[in-house]
């Protein structure tokens, strides 16, 4: 059976899939979740400073990594879409909230090998540990997903 995917620029018929508005509906997904679990860490400003993200460029980071566009709702048509979005929204979290605490490793292990940084380094990462949120320390964390 042929997957049901629409490619881009051509309407979606009956019982196709429009792949690019579920991706868009799984990256909402994702962001509203982080942003109502870790609200304390993001920023309505584009240029927060860390540990803090600005949602808008979360999801920018996530719709330009390789990940979310490997995100294709096979075998569907429009039956079955929100629960396949809400489970690839769980998906999604679960490898992004892997990823954080993947930087918090490394973050600890940079500390014992060089040191615990300065004085805003200290900062950040205090309040990085004190809500469990680490991608707002390090530009790029998308391209570990």
């Amino acid at each position: 059976e042929p997957k049901k995917a629409v490619k881009k620029g051509k309407r979606a018929k009956e019982g196709e899939v429009d792949v690019a508005a579920f991706r868009r509906a799984v990256l909402e997904g994702v962001a509203e979740k982080l942003l109502s679990s870790y609200g304390d860490m993001f920023k309505d400003s584009q240029r927060c400073k860390p540990p803090h993200c600005n949602i808008d460029l979360l999801r920018d980071d996530l719709f330009q990594s390789r990940f979310i566009s490997e995100l294709v709702p096979e075998g569907l048509g429009k039956k079955g879409l929100a629960e396949e979005t809400q489970r690839q929204v769980a998906v999604a979290l679960e490898r992004i909230l892997q990823v954080n605490q993947q930087l918090c490793q490394e973050e600890l292990a940079g500390q014992q090998k060089s040191g615990p940084g300065g004085k805003a380094y200290q900062a950040a990462w205090n309040k990085a540990q004190a809500n469990g949120f680490y991608l707002g320390l390090r530009k790029g964390w998308a391209d570990l997903l």
